[in-house]
């Protein structure tokens, strides 16, 4: 089944003039989000200051080796760089513009922010939200979001699309991937009336919910129709914390969690091919995840959070790609540090694996039964 470079090869002739806007450019600009473009594109969102992509592309391999980043990293989102340089080489998207690339990262405030503009044709433009990146900060902020109703990052993405939607003439599209797809829904509902009636659709890739929905306000009942939400079958950060409106269920050819990775999504045309539902392994998973989080209270999630987190930045790690070359001296360096935990930690760290244990047996065990009885 086709993915996405198959889709360039069979559309990538045609532009946004010649073939309207559809759900899988919008998958592919939230994996573009990826790419290392600091530096290259104008970080003022600008309809006059701003690079095609076959430019943007072409600077990109100046000053980067893309097989060697493919090669060694091992985070997902490494293929980007692979799309990037498709994207370059097609009528569709290489004279597409691209502004207002903003991104930063914040240790202190535990934020991991990147969002560009991209400029599609005439009075069209999308607004596009990077996910969890490689950075352990962004995993952090990642986690955060199940005992804070808000983030940082939530934050600086509704001010970045009041911004840009103020600044830019024409109807916006406003997307991301994981995290990204998070932001652009909650910029999407929480931005000014004025700006709601720019928005066309806000599209959702695999992103997680929401601490608290009632927080989201009055404007997500009425955004509802415009978002659209996708996740994979072996859907796991897509289903997490809550939701309001339906998911569509993609088909992927990736095994478990690689589902996350949009590499691995099937394309037909114009459209993301879907299933009927959700693995049953995804549902039992969703299932001990959901039950664990009602079993533990707000400040015991917090305290887990930053218990784990501390103890990985002693290891002096930035990165995933940091993780996997010192995997050795980091694991001595974690247990050590659990080891010196003291005694209350320790016990508030037993008890909250403990619970996500216990919710675990008694779902495989309902599961089974299950089984059974059909």
């Amino acid at each position: 089944m086709a993915g996405l470079l198959d889709y360039l090869d069979w559309r990538g002739d045609l532009t946004f003039e010649e073939a309207e806007f559809n759900e899988v450019d919008s998958l592919i600009l939230a994996w573009l989000s990826y790419a290392a473009l600091d530096g290259i594109v104008p970080a003022e969102c600008s309809e006059t200051d701003a690079i095609t992509i076959e430019e943007a592309t072409r600077q990109f391999l100046k000053t980067h080796d893309a097989e060697k980043i493919l090669r060694e990293s091992v985070s997902f989102t490494r293929t980007s760089v692979l799309l990037l340089q498709k994207l370059g080489a097609t009528r569709r998207f290489a004279e597409v513009r691209l502004t207002g690339f903003v991104n930063q990262i914040d240790y202190k405030r535990e934020t991991q922010f990147c969002a560009m503009t991209v400029l599609l044709k005439k009075n069209r433009f999308a607004v596009v939200f990077r996910g969890t990146d490689e950075h352990l900060v962004s995993w952090k902020e990642d986690f955060n979001m199940m005992f804070l109703p808000v983030v940082p990052a939530q934050r600086m993405a509704l001010a970045y699309l009041d911004d840009v939607a103020e600044r830019m003439r024409g109807k916006v599209y406003v997307c991301g991937h994981s995290k990204g797809g998070n932001l652009a829904v909650y910029a999407g509902v929480r931005s000014s009336y004025k700006v709601r009636r720019k928005i066309l659709d806000i599209y959702n890739f695999d992103g997680p919910g929401f601490y608290d929905l009632m927080g989201l306000g009055d404007a997500y009942e009425e955004m509802l129709p415009k978002i659209h939400s996708f996740v994979p079958e072996n859907v796991v950060v897509g289903m997490l914390l809550e939701h309001a409106g339906e998911h569509v269920v993609v088909r992927s050819n990736g095994k478990r969690l690689s589902q996350h990775d949009v590499m691995s999504w099937e394309i037909l045309g114009p459209k993301l091919v879907t299933a009927e539902s959700i693995s049953d392994s995804s549902r039992v998973l969703n299932g001990i995840l959901k039950n664990w989080m009602k079993e533990i209270s707000s400040e015991e999630r917090e305290i887990f959070v930053d218990t784990l987190y501390k103890i990985l930045e002693t290891t002096q790690a930035r990165s995933v790609d940091d993780l996997n070359a010192e995997k050795g001296r980091i694991a001595n360096v974690v247990l050590k540090e659990i080891s010196g935990l003291d005694k209350e930690t320790r016990s508030m760290l037993g008890k909250t694996i403990g619970a996500l244990f216990k919710e675990g047996n008694q779902a495989i065990k309902q599961n089974r039964n299950s089984n059974k009885k059909k």
